[in-house]
């Protein structure tokens, strides 16, 4: 009779244990984060060509940016070729350089396929990525045609050689705290791939004489966002005014002028001197009385 209990005992454990482990492993697979990845292909004059990576996860309230988190970075093609990986910062973003062999490996018609990948992290379900986008090659220059500057922009696809026709993009000057666009709104490129802008004669350039003008494309489904920058020389050379140098009244404190110094602690002088002096005469008085 006890060995019976002792069997039905042990069974019992048996199951509640099993049970247990299960609702555990259970536990587990629910608690796993799935990131909401993105990914987009970027060039500028900063980094180059490159990705930039977006890392997400669903929360109560819109979505929270994923912080280091590891993501692999695949060129896609007969074979996966791995790239490298990237951790993304506090914001959940990640940037990946791409170099010259990336673009050499593209398609005939110049596409190319990357992909990002989470694989095997731990707290963190597999989760996936990719974008296609073809390398843009863009021409800027700069003339002079009767006193009025012009810039010149061409696209072509470096890879096939053809120009890149009845694309839009935008002409702006670089200023202190954003972009100036110049002219339209957007320029449609011809069947050269050429377009071709005005920039305005009142637009000063730097000190150096020099101003910056660049092309923009923003998200373009094939080329990505694109912005190219060169500096040419053009535009009136501002002069710095020397009276920022004088002692003024609506200068610095250091540019005050000097009889807004002298006529204000003369008056000050005097009435601590008159204060000054009647206590002086009161203590005189009360040395006499005594």
């Amino acid at each position: 009779m006890k060995n019976n209990i002792r069997y039905i005992c042990l069974i019992l454990s048996g199951i509640i244990l099993f049970g247990f482990g299960n609702n555990a492993f259970a536990f587990q697979e629910e608690d796993l984060i799935a990131p909401r990845l993105s990914l987009g292909y970027f060039k500028d004059s900063q980094n180059g060509p490159h990705l930039r990576v977006k890392a997400r996860v669903r929360a109560k309230r819109g979505y929270d940016d994923l912080a280091n988190l590891k993501v692999n970075v695949y060129q896609i093609g007969e074979e996966d070729m791995l790239l490298g990986d990237i951790t993304t910062g506090m914001d959940g973003v990640a940037i990946f350089k791409l170099d010259e062999g990336v673009f050499n490996r593209a398609d005939s018609s110049g596409l190319i396929t990357a992909e990002i990948r989470i694989e095997d992290q731990k707290g963190y379900e597999d989760s996936s990525a990719d974008v296609e986008f073809s390398a843009l090659q863009i021409e800027i220059s700069f003339a002079v045609e009767d006193s009025v500057g012009y810039v010149t922009a061409k696209l072509t696809n470096p890879v096939t050689g053809e120009a890149v026709s009845e694309e839009d993009i935008n002409f702006y000057v670089r200023r202190s705290f954003r972009p100036l666009t110049i002219g339209d709104d957007f320029y449609t490129t011809d069947e050269e791939g050429i377009a071709k802008v005005e920039i305005p004669s009142d637009i000063p350039a730097g000190f150096d004489g020099k101003l910056t003008v660049g092309i923009f494309m923003d998200d373009h489904y094939l080329f990505g966002t694109i912005r190219e920058e060169q500096e040419i020389e053009y535009g009136p050379i501002p002069t710095l005014d020397q009276a920022y140098f004088e002692r003024t009244m609506w200068g610095t404190r250091d540019k005050t002028p000097l009889w807004l110094l002298i006529f204000p602690n003369l008056i000050i002088l005097g009435v601590w001197g008159v204060l000054l002096y009647l206590a002086y005469k009161l203590y005189i008085i009360s040395k006499i009385k005594n």
